[in-house]
């Protein structure tokens, strides 16, 4: 899937954790021009000094305290998930009472599916559940996309513009039912980077993600191969 008028300048994102997959995320968007600071919001559970050097390094807002929280997350139209997973729970169930606006939620967290966010939000809500790989914080990644199933094609493209901002982009399928083949396309590209490091000799390729192989590719130490998309 092509992203064809996917900006976000114009979203209110709020990011819950600022972790380094949410950095790589927020200076991805800015080195590209596809997001404005003055509209991102940075939270953390409990690091003041995190955000201050996001605030400084990139000009983002911060909310440090529990109001502040509770203004960037009733004003989001954009909403990523990024805390930890032993947290996510909690996370979500803080922030539900101030989710007014029914924003785009994006997860970012490892093994948390879209129908374990549905039943914690309680409502009826656009979700895209993503698993970028650790490349992705230096913006040579892959990610794995699924979309729950009332996401909009605008929700589409916005979901792809976030993502293709960090690295390459398979959108894996477009019904949460299928959306256990998340993981595959990073355990793709890990096998991808140790091979070009490595000189592993051949890495086989899935033409798609139902347990069908696809072509064997010859890798030679430091040989770079394109990563397929598989939407």
């Amino acid at each position: 899937m092509q992203n064809e008028s996917g900006s976000v300048k114009h979203l209110n994102i709020c990011f819950l954790g600022s972790g380094s997959m949410a950095e790589a995320i927020v200076r991805g968007l800015l080195d590209r021009s596809q997001a404005d600071p003055a509209r991102i919001t940075m939270t953390v559970r409990n690091n003041a000094a995190r955000l201050v050097e996001m605030r400084e390094r990139y000009g983002v807002r911060t909310a440090a305290d529990e109001e502040a929280k509770r203004i960037a997350v009733s004003e989001a139209d954009m909403l990523l998930l990024a805390v930890k997973p032993k947290d996510a729970a909690a996370a979500i169930t803080q922030i539900k009472p101030y989710v007014l606006k029914k924003p785009l939620v994006i997860s970012v967290v490892a093994g948390l599916t879209i129908r374990a966010i549905e039943q914690r939000m309680g409502m009826d809500i656009s979700i895209v559940r993503t698993m970028p790989n650790t490349s992705s914080s230096i913006g040579l990644g892959a990610t794995g996309v699924a979309f729950s199933s009332n996401c909009s094609e605008a929700d589409k493209r916005r979901a792809l513009t976030v993502f293709e901002s960090i690295g390459e982009v398979a959108v894996v399928c477009d019904h949460p039912a299928e959306e256990r083949d998340v993981d595959g396309v990073v355990g793709l590209e890990e096998r991808l980077h140790v091979a070009r490091l490595e000189g592993s000799g051949a890495v086989r390729l899935p033409g798609n993600l139902d347990g069908n192989l696809g072509e064997a590719v010859d890798l030679q130490p430091g040989e770079e191969h394109e990563i397929p998309r598989l939407g």
